[in-house]
Order: C-alpha cells, then sequence, then structure tokens
C-alpha cells in the first residue's frame, strides 16, 4: 500500500508541473500535501516522502492541506492578535506556499513596524502568488498611520536555473529538475512559476492596499532590483523568498544597505543550504553575526541593529 501511495504521489507531482489551469493546480497541490500527510503520517507536520529527502524537517504547518483547515480552530500559536491574522490567512490560502508560522511572523512583524513607527518602504523579492506581500499588507492597513510604499519583486517566470550549491536530491522530485540543470544560467527552470495577475488579485482584491503605493517589478533580480534602488530608498521590512543562494545573494547585497536601523529581515528559505550559504557567505562579508529569530523549521528573522 505505500508503495502504491508514492507512485500516486509521483504522479500528482507530474501533472503539477503540466497543469496551465490554476485551479486545478490549485487541487492537486492539494492532493499532494494530504496524501504526504497520510504517508508520515503526523497531523500537522509535512515532510518530504523521498528517501534520499529523510533530512527535511518536520514540525511544518501548511495552510492548504485538509488536516490544518480540520483543527483550524484549535491551532493557537500564542501570537499577539492572532485571531485576525488568522482570518488574513483564511482569505489567502490559495494565494501561498508560505507556511502557517511563516504567514503568522510576517503579519506580526508588519504590524509592529508599523504601530513603532519604523520609516521605510516594504521590500519582498520574490512575490510567486503575493500571499506574503498581502499578508503583510492587511496588517500595514490595521494601523491608523501613513501606509508605506511596498516594493515586489519576482521574475513570474518561476526559478533560474540553481548552482551546484543550492543541490538538495528532494529538488529532482518536487521541482522537477534534472541534475544538469543544477548551472546557474540565468534561465527559467520552469518550477514555482506563477503570474503577476495572481499576486496583483492578492495584493489589491483580498488586501484591498492602494495601487499607488504599490510597485511590481517582472523579471530577474539583477536586471530589476538596480535600477529600482533609488526610488525604494529607506526599507523597513525586507522579506527574501528567493529559494537560490544567488538569488538571496544579490539580494542582500543589493538591499540591505538601505535597511534602516531596527528594520527586520525575513529569511523565507534558510532552511534550504543555498539560501543558508549566501546568508551565512554575506554576514561574513559585512562583519555580523546576527541572531536568527526561529520562524519554523524553513523561516528565520532578525534586526537590523547596526
Amino acid at each position: 500500500m505505500q508503495s502504491i501511495k508514492l507512485k500516486l504521489y509521483s504522479i500528482l507531482r507530474y501533472f503539477y508541473f503540466l497543469s496551465g489551469y490554476p485551479r486545478l493546480k490549485e487541487w492537486i497541490f492539494n492532493q499532494r500535501r494530504i496524501l504526504a500527510i497520510k504517508l508520515i503520517g503526523n497531523k500537522y507536520s509535512f515532510a518530504e516522502i523521498f528517501p534520499s529527502a529523510d533530512y527535511f524537517p518536520v514540525g511544518i504547518i501548511h495552510t492548504n492541506v485538509q488536516h490544518t483547515k480540520a483543527g483550524w480552530q484549535l491551532l493557537n500559536r500564542g501570537y499577539d492578535d492572532e485571531a485576525r491574522a488568522k482570518n488574513a490567512i483564511v482569505s489567502l490560502r490559495k494565494f501561498t506556499m508560505v507556511t502557517h508560522d511563516g504567514l503568522l511572523v510576517s503579519y506580526d512583524i508588519a504590524r509592529y513596524v508599523q504601530a513603532a513607527g519604523i520609516a521605510g518602504s516594504i521590500v519582498e523579492t520574490g512575490v510567486c502568488q503575493g500571499g506574503s506581500a498581502a499578508i503583510m499588507c492587511i496588517a500595514l492597513k490595521d494601523s491608523n498611520v501613513e501606509l508605506p510604499q511596498i516594493h515586489l519583486f519576482d521574475s513570474f517566470e518561476g526559478l533560474p536555473h540553481p548552482n551546484e550549491i543550492d543541490y538538495m536530491p528532494w529538488m529532482e522530485e518536487d521541482w522537477a529538475l534534472k541534475r544538469t540543470d543544477f548551472d546557474g544560467i540565468l534561465a527559467t527552470t520552469g518550477a514555482l512559476v506563477a503570474t503577476q495577475e495572481c499576486a496583483e488579485e492578492a495584493v489589491f482584491k483580498v488586501a484591498n492596499y492602494p495601487r499607488e503605493k504599490t510597485h511590481f517589478y517582472k523579471g530577474w533580480f539583477q536586471d530589476t532590483i538596480p535600477g529600482a534602488k533609488k526610488e525604494i530608498g529607506k526599507i523597513s521590512i525586507l522579506r527574501l523568498d528567493g529559494d537560490l543562494y544567488e538569488s538571496t545573494l544579490f539580494c542582500l547585497r543589493e538591499l540591505y544597505p538601505q535597511v534602516t536601523v531596527g528594520g527586520f529581515i525575513i529569511i523565507d528559505d534558510y532552511g534550504l543550504i543555498g539560501c543558508r550559504k549566501a546568508c551565512e557567505q554575506y554576514f561574513s562579508e559585512i562583519g555580523i553575526k546576527p541572531f536568527l529569530s526561529y520562524i519554523d523549521a524553513v523561516g528565520r528573522y532578525f534586526i537590523k541593529t547596526h
């Protein structure tokens, strides 16, 4: 029975990458997560189920799976104003693959930044479907102070080719990559593709954030960020969600200097080896050793202190 479930999981993965219909992709995605939970037998965990990925962390709460939805009223992580944040998550489920705690932390940080009066724009590199940006927008709108500018970067073509340093065995299965794809070429792999229209729906229709304060940048980070830095100015929240070594390192080098003292840096993919190596390299380059606060098994954040 276990081998049949594994085969079904692989078939669902195959059709997920072939499908061009967003609603069908969402259904397939949810079925894969539900099947994975049945395979590992843990109500509130998701782990990759391939033998080569036995290092993958458990204890991650995904918002889209049926078990999470079924236990939603009992799910309480202890954040301030968590009921409001959970309502926002429900409205944004179809727009995100970010973990439950990842969304809660983004909401909580945005809420704090507004209340504390920390000046600067909100910047996200790696917008994908727009859920993380939108939940920060909802938190920002809950305050009675002037809303900041928000700058959102994504290729909207999916991930570029990873470097060799990014390689983790599960990527060949879950992202449908070949071993030869890890060559660092700045061209799409077809993995994790989302449209700008999807992200705009999350930010403008669900979060109802003002269009005049929102800036989308379509293209590779290397092509879009350098020309936008002056317009961005100071940054209060820098949310990094580029998954890969080169994407993370480039964004840190270009944008971290503009983060204001007291501002936040959220690292969505710290659990991925390439992202972690990029962070460690950049911290070494500029001579800092920040305390990285735990979000969950994959995410971290820290505050710029000087």
